[in-house]
């Protein structure tokens, strides 16, 4: 892939682990969300970047060849990456209005706006990090919210 600009990162460089996928979210809740945000990037493009920090050295090296090329650890905006490689998928196939979107916004084949930082090499901080830009959310459940406060305890 060419060099991007500053505050884009390719989709492919993002890594959830398995056991985190999901994030928490309820499926069916995930699914409509996903469908809601790629109409909104259609009309209005990615309104906020997602947040990602950088995968430690060791870590990266740990995984095997389906995770070559993972730089950075989804933090918030699963829904956002979600739809952005939906969206992506539907560019290369030629679809008409996606490849309008992405002339018509900031939309960069393959890559995605993110806020970088490096790792802070705590997984109870990521998760209130998530559960933080996650409370917001009109559809976020007390049962998705019990499940984070599980997690963090645990």
């Amino acid at each position: 892939m060419a060099s991007l600009p500053p505050g884009y990162i390719p989709l492919s460089s993002i890594y959830v682990p398995p056991e985190e996928d999901a994030r928490i979210r309820e499926e069916e809740s995930l699914e409509k969300a996903v469908l809601a945000k790629t109409r909104s990037i259609i009309r209005f493009g990615q309104l906020q970047p997602i947040l990602v920090e950088a995968l430690p050295e060791d870590r990266i090296k740990l995984y095997s060849d389906p995770f070559d090329g993972k730089e950075w650890k989804l933090v918030d905006g699963q829904v956002r990456w979600v739809a952005m490689m939906a969206l992506n998928y539907r560019y290369f196939l030629g679809e008409e209005e996606i490849v309008e979107a992405f002339k018509k916004w900031p939309l960069i084949p393959n890559a995605i706006q993110a806020v970088t930082r490096e790792s802070l090499n705590d997984p109870i901080m990521s998760l209130m990090l998530e559960f933080h830009a996650n409370e917001d959310r009109d559809d976020f459940t007390w049962d998705e919210k019990g499940r984070y406060i599980r997690r963090i305890h645990d």
